[in-house]
């Protein structure tokens, strides 16, 4: 008879176990959301305005968001569950001057001091965490994000979760392919950030695959033009200028009203402050 491993069978050494394999294999590296469209992620923060001072990748792996950050001249600091991933991230990124340092993180605790980050990332961790880990978590985010500061929350959008089961032949087992807990909802999400009394500034399903080529505003070659990319490029300086001739607070804008409306929408984010 299949046993099929449930959310309470991943113990925090399992957990470790698991994302220490995968952050040191370099064939599972291109499955790590933030390495897929960590450019996404970051250009749609950059949009708030608030892009700014020391930055903080909660659940940073082995920094893929931290490396188009770091380009921003931000002050950047990770934390991880994983010593491994932690070992390489400061390896890594040793001698770029606005690297400031990574930490393993003691169950949901940080070591640093109150309001200390001006934004915080938790990208893709919400799913992984147990349930008594969830109110712990999002109170030390609360606790080290400045007033008026950002976080920005991202998990899959009402994941299917039987749809990405593996079978263990070893021990006749079925689990979650990426050791994903819950699904979540827009509504969860809502309910979730309220609980602890966050702001929310925006919580929608979106692609971040459409923010990746944000700065992207130049014409193909001309060997890859054709009528559909021509009418792309001319939409999209034609939503540039109404940006710039009148321009709206994020994140009702023009030119992310359009970003919105494109792709799969097959992640939620939530964009929250205190």
């Amino acid at each position: 008879m299949t046993i099929r491993k449930t959310p309470r069978d991943w113990t925090p050494e399992q957990i470790e176990r698991f994302w220490d394999w995968h952050g040191t294999n370099a064939h599972a590296e291109s499955n790590y959301f933030s390495n897929q469209v960590g450019l996404g992620i970051v250009n749609f923060l950059s949009m708030t305005g608030n892009l700014k001072g020391r930055v903080l990748d909660y659940g940073c792996g082995v920094g893929h968001l931290l490396s188009h950050l770091l380009l921003r001249g931000l002050q950047c600091y990770g934390v991880d569950s994983s010593q491994r991933s932690i070992n390489r991230v400061n390896e890594k990124f040793s001698g770029i001057p606005n690297w400031m340092e990574g930490k393993v993180v003691d169950g949901c605790a940080t070591s640093f001091r109150d309001e200390y980050f001006d934004v915080i990332t938790c990208i893709e961790t919400l799913e992984h965490l147990p349930e008594e880990s969830i109110f712990p978590m999002l109170k030390e985010l609360k606790r080290i994000l400045r007033p008026n500061g950002l976080l920005l929350i991202t998990t899959p959008y009402s994941e299917d979760l039987d749809q990405n089961l593996f079978y263990c032949p070893f021990c006749d087992s079925e689990y979650h392919k990426w050791q994903h807990m819950r699904s979540l909802s827009i509504e969860y999400m809502q309910s979730l950030l309220c609980t602890h009394e966050f702001r929310i500034l925006f919580c929608q399903n979106l692609d971040f695959q459409a923010f990746n080529a944000f700065d992207d505003a130049s014409l193909p070659p001309i060997t890859l033009l054709s009528l559909r990319r021509i009418k792309s490029w001319v939409n999209f300086k034609h939503r540039r200028l109404l940006d710039r001739l009148f321009p709206k607070p994020f994140p009702r804008g023009k030119e992310i009203s359009h970003r919105l409306s494109l792709g799969k929408k097959t992640h939620l984010c939530a964009l929250v402050t205190k």
